[in-house]
C-alpha cells in the first residue's frame, strides 16, 4: 500500500510539471513561439495567441487525465511504475508540443512579408561578463564537506549491513555491507557529478547572449544580462538543494532517522520547484518579463532567420555559432550548442567525475 504522504507528494510535482509546461508559451519572447523566429508583423499575429490558448488548454486537459490515472492506478502498481508518471507527462506534452511546432512552422511558411526592411542583420554578440558574487559557489562544497563530516561521526552507528533501498510502503527490500563506499555513495558519485555540472552551466551561464531582436536590441541585453544573474544563484539554489535531497537520504539508509521518514528526501523537491516556477513567471526566457517600461524604436534592420539551426525548434546544432550554452526556444533557461565539441564534454563530465571519485576513493580505503 503507497502511503498517503507520497500519493500526495508526487500529485504536487505532476501538477507543478502541469503548470510550468502550459505556461511555457506566454514565458517565451513574443518573436520566439513554439521554436519558431517570428519577424516582422507576425510577432502580433493574432494566430498565435490561438495556438498559445489552445496549446494551453489541450496542456492542461492532458495533464488532468494524467493526474488522475496516477491516482487511480496507484493502488494496482508498483511505486517503480507510478514514479515514472512525470516522465509520462513530459513526454506526451512534448509530443503536443511538437505538433503546434509543425502549426507555428505552418503559419510562418504561408504567411507573405509585409514589413518593409533593411538590409544587415542584427548579430547576438556575447555580453560582458555579469557581475555576480562567485563565492556563493562554495556553498554546495561546504555543504558536502559538512554532510560527510556528520556522515563520518554517525559512522560507527551504522549498522553492519543497512538498507540501500526501500518498497513504496516504506520497509528495505535491498541491503549493502557498511564500507566507505556503499556508506557514502549518493553523496560522492551522485553529488560531485551533479555539482559540478551545475555550477559549469552557472558560470558558463554568465555570457550566455540574448535572443536577436531588432526591435528592442538594447532592452534584450538588459533582459539577458539580469535573467542570467538570476540563474547563477537559481543554478546554485538547485544544486545547493540536489545535496540536500541526497544527505537526506543517505540518512534514512543510515538509519539516522526513523524509517517512517523514508519519503523525507522528496520534501526539498517541493521547494526547488515553486522556486523555479516563480522565477520563471516573474523573469519569462530570458528575461522577457522584464523591464516592461523601457520601449525604444526599431533598428529598422531584420534579424537572420536562423530557424534551419534549430532541430524541432528544442535541439540547437549550429558551427558558425561559438557558443556553448543559448537561450531555449521552449522552456526557461538554456540549452546546449550541440556543433560545439564542448557541449559534448559537458554531458559527459559528471561520468567522468564519477569515475575519477571512484578511482581516488578506491585508492584511499
Amino acid at each position: 500500500m503507497i502511503p498517503v504522504s507520497l500519493l500526495l507528494m508526487m500529485s504536487i510535482i505532476l501538477v507543478f510539471i502541469a503548470i510550468f509546461l502550459a505556461l511555457i508559451p506566454y514565458l517565451t519572447p513574443p518573436n520566439i513561439q513554439f521554436g519558431v523566429r517570428l519577424q516582422g508583423n507576425l510577432v502580433s499575429d493574432d494566430r498565435f495567441r490561438t495556438l498559445r490558448r489552445r496549446y494551453a488548454l489541450f496542456s492542461i486537459s492532458i495533464s488532468v487525465a494524467i493526474i488522475i490515472s496516477f491516482l487511480l492506478l496507484a493502488p494496482l502498481f508498483p511505486f517503480a511504475v507510478l514514479a515514472g508518471w512525470p516522465l509520462i507527462d513530459i513526454f506526451i506534452l512534448f509530443l503536443l508540443y511538437y505538433t503546434f511546432h509543425l502549426k507555428a512552422a505552418g503559419i510562418k511558411g504561408s504567411s507573405p512579408d509585409v514589413e518593409p526592411k533593411r538590409d544587415g542583420a542584427v548579430v547576438a554578440v556575447p555580453t560582458a561578463p555579469v557581475r555576480v558574487n562567485r563565492a556563493w559557489l562554495a556553498v554546495p562544497w561546504l555543504e558536502l564537506a559538512l554532510f560527510l563530516i556528520v556522515g563520518a561521526l554517525y559512522y560507527p552507528s551504522i549498522p553492519a549491513r543497512f538498507p540501500v533501498h526501500f518498497s513504496a510502503s516504506g520497509s528495505p527490500n535491498s541491503f549493502a555491507t557498511k564500507s566507505f563506499l556503499s556508506v557514502f555513495a549518493e553523496l560522492l558519485f551522485v553529488g560531485i557529478p551533479v555539482v559540478t555540472l551545475l555550477e559549469a552551466m552557472a558560470v558558463v551561464s554568465l555570457r550566455v547572449s540574448p535572443f536577436q531582436n531588432a526591435r528592442s536590441p538594447r532592452k534584450t541585453t538588459m533582459q539577458m544580462v539580469a535573467f542570467n544573474k538570476t540563474m547563477f544563484y537559481l543554478l546554485v539554489f538547485i544544486a545547493t538543494a540536489v545535496l540536500i535531497i541526497l544527505f537526506l537520504s543517505s540518512a534514512v539508509t543510515w538509519e539516522m532517522v526513523p524509517r517512517s521518514d523514508v519519503f523525507l528526501p522528496i520534501v526539498p523537491v517541493l521547494v526547488i520547484l515553486p522556486v523555479t516556477l516563480v522565477v520563471s513567471i516573474r523573469m519569462g526566457q530570458a528575461g522577457s518579463k522584464l523591464y516592461p517600461n523601457v520601449t525604444e524604436s526599431g533598428s529598422g534592420i531584420t534579424e537572420r532567420d536562423d530557424d534551419r539551426f534549430w532541430k524541432a525548434g528544442v535541439i540547437y546544432y549550429n558551427k558558425e555559432d561559438s557558443s556553448l550554452l543559448v537561450p531555449k526556444r521552449f522552456g526557461v533557461g538554456y540549452t546546449f550548442n550541440f556543433a560545439h565539441p564542448i557541449s559534448w564534454i559537458a554531458l559527459a563530465a559528471p561520468f567522468i567525475v564519477l569515475v575519477i571519485v571512484l578511482a581516488v576513493v578506491t585508492k584511499l580505503i
